[in-house]
Protein backbone atom coordinates (compact mmCIF):
# COMPACT_ATOMS: atom_id res chain seq x y z
CA UNK A 1 0.00 0.00 0.00
CA UNK A 2 1.33 3.35 -0.73
CA UNK A 3 0.74 6.45 1.75
CA UNK A 4 -2.00 8.56 1.53
CA UNK A 5 -1.26 11.71 3.54
CA UNK A 6 -4.25 12.55 5.78
CA UNK A 7 -5.24 8.95 5.46
CA UNK A 8 -4.88 5.60 7.47
CA UNK A 9 -5.14 2.18 5.85
CA UNK A 10 -8.64 0.85 6.97
CA UNK A 11 -8.11 -2.59 5.08
CA UNK A 12 -6.01 -4.92 2.88
CA UNK A 13 -6.81 -7.61 0.96
CA UNK A 14 -3.88 -10.01 -1.46
CA UNK A 15 -4.65 -10.86 -4.91
CA UNK A 16 -4.20 -14.59 -5.36
CA UNK A 17 -1.11 -15.19 -6.84
CA UNK A 18 0.28 -11.85 -7.01
CA UNK A 19 2.45 -9.37 -4.79
CA UNK A 20 -0.55 -6.44 -5.37
CA UNK A 21 -2.91 -5.65 -2.58
CA UNK A 22 -6.26 -4.01 -2.59
CA UNK A 23 -6.22 -1.25 -0.11
CA UNK A 24 -9.28 0.67 1.26
CA UNK A 25 -8.37 4.09 3.55
CA UNK A 26 -10.01 5.83 6.02
CA UNK A 27 -9.80 9.51 6.06
CA UNK A 28 -11.55 12.45 8.73
CA UNK A 29 -12.45 15.81 6.39
CA UNK A 30 -13.68 18.19 8.37
CA UNK A 31 -15.73 21.07 6.83
CA UNK A 32 -14.58 24.46 6.64
CA UNK A 33 -18.04 26.05 6.36
CA UNK A 34 -20.21 24.03 8.20
CA UNK A 35 -23.04 26.26 8.14
CA UNK A 36 -23.03 25.45 4.35
CA UNK A 37 -25.12 22.30 3.65
CA UNK A 38 -22.91 20.06 1.34
CA UNK A 39 -25.36 19.22 -1.90
CA UNK A 40 -22.85 17.42 -3.57
CA UNK A 41 -19.39 15.50 -3.46
CA UNK A 42 -17.16 15.43 -6.40
CA UNK A 43 -14.11 12.77 -6.91
CA UNK A 44 -12.01 13.81 -8.78
CA UNK A 45 -9.01 11.28 -10.37
CA UNK A 46 -5.73 12.01 -11.97
CA UNK A 47 -3.65 8.96 -11.19
CA UNK A 48 -5.14 6.76 -13.84
CA UNK A 49 -2.38 4.33 -13.62
CA UNK A 50 -3.29 3.39 -9.85
CA UNK A 51 -6.32 1.74 -8.36
CA UNK A 52 -9.83 2.62 -9.00
CA UNK A 53 -11.36 5.31 -6.93
CA UNK A 54 -14.30 4.20 -5.05
CA UNK A 55 -16.74 6.56 -2.07
CA UNK A 56 -17.77 3.92 0.29
CA UNK A 57 -19.30 5.68 2.85
CA UNK A 58 -19.79 8.95 4.72
CA UNK A 59 -20.62 9.27 8.35
CA UNK A 60 -21.79 13.05 9.23
CA UNK A 61 -21.49 14.49 12.72
CA UNK A 62 -21.39 17.57 14.11
CA UNK A 63 -19.10 19.24 16.52
CA UNK A 64 -20.54 19.94 20.37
Amino acid sequence: PRVLPGAQIAWTASYEGSQEQAVAYAKQWNNPRPDVEIATVDMVYVEKDRGVPVLLAITAARVK
